[in-house]
């Protein structure tokens, strides 16, 4: 049995190094989200746009 397998971040960390260890991933989660949110909203206007694919052409106007 390897000594190190029952030790826990508390071992290691100190309250404060495991806050800003915290933080630090759900900055980057939140960041993901964003990321994904703008991608999907993106997208979601690009279909939109395809909605009406003839919209405001002339009557027998094709693009």
């Amino acid at each position: 049995m390897d000594p190190y397998d029952e030790m826990t971040n508390e071992d290691v960390m100190s309250a404060e190094e495991m806050r800003e260890y915290e933080e630090a991933g759900e900055a980057m989660l939140d960041a993901q989200d964003e990321e994904r949110w703008a991608a999907e909203e993106a997208a979601a206007e690009d279909d939109d746009e395809d909605d009406e694919p003839f919209d405001g052409l002339a009557d027998g106007e094709e693009r």
